[in-house]
């Protein structure tokens, strides 16, 4: 059986972490990159950048079969992404990326277009949504939830049956006690530690966590 051919939307840092992932799996045959910002045939990491978005298509037509992940690191700009590509192309293909080194439980699940990276570990009854990343060396206890579009930063670490909500995200080497809801579109600060729940649209940082301020829909936080 042969490679998966893969495209991945987006040329950034976290595009190029994405790459070293999927050449790690000895799964995928990447072809490049594709990002509005970047220059067709610019090489990144000796693969080029395709073109932009609308030649999607093309892409497909001329390769046959093609898998494609967004790679783009802030949560709502991805989001935008997929709805826009969807827009374009309805039978786009989404894969999942994780990486060989990620401890995966057999009775977790990962939504398709979510990207895994290296020195994760996932617990039973853990439930990765559409398009989320889960970032090195997290380690997600049993029964947590994340929603679509959401991340973590690298060293995150969660007890049981925490819920993090769509478009969330949790900060580099936070972490969250067991039995915590995280609500919609919070970001958790870096190095916090979060003991009780947390709102939708807040900005939560410290230890112990406490909210700091709110957020829009569509802020940036990277």
């Amino acid at each position: 059986m042969g490679m998966e051919k893969l495209i991945i939307i987006g040329a950034g840092g976290h595009a190029r972490v994405v790459l070293d992932v999927a050449i790690a799996t000895r799964r995928f045959e990447p072809l490049g990159f594709v990002d509005d910002n970047r220059k067709a045939g610019l090489l990144i990491d000796g693969l080029p950048v395709l073109g932009n978005l609308e030649r999607i298509p093309s892409f497909v037509a001329e390769h046959g079969p093609v898998s494609f992940v967004v790679a783009i690191g802030d949560n709502f700009a991805r989001s935008q992404v997929v709805e826009r590509i969807e827009s374009i192309s309805p039978e786009i293909t989404w894969t999942v990326v994780i990486d060989p080194s990620a401890v995966i439980s057999p009775r977790a699940s990962i939504g398709k277009g979510a990207m895994i990276m290296p020195g994760v570990v996932i617990n039973p009854g853990v439930s990765i949504g559409r398009h989320a990343i889960i970032n090195n060396n997290t380690s997600l206890a049993h029964d947590n939830v994340f929603g679509d579009f959401s991340s973590t930063g690298p060293g995150v670490n969660t007890g049981g049956g925490v819920s993090v909500g769509a478009f969330s995200h949790v900060g580099v080497g936070a972490a969250v006690s067991h039995d915590i809801t995280i609500g919609t579109n919070t970001v958790i600060g870096a190095g916090s530690v979060i003991i009780r729940h947390c709102p939708e649209n807040a900005i939560v940082v410290g230890v112990p966590g406490r909210t700091v301020g709110t957020r829009i829909s569509g802020a940036r936080y990277l």
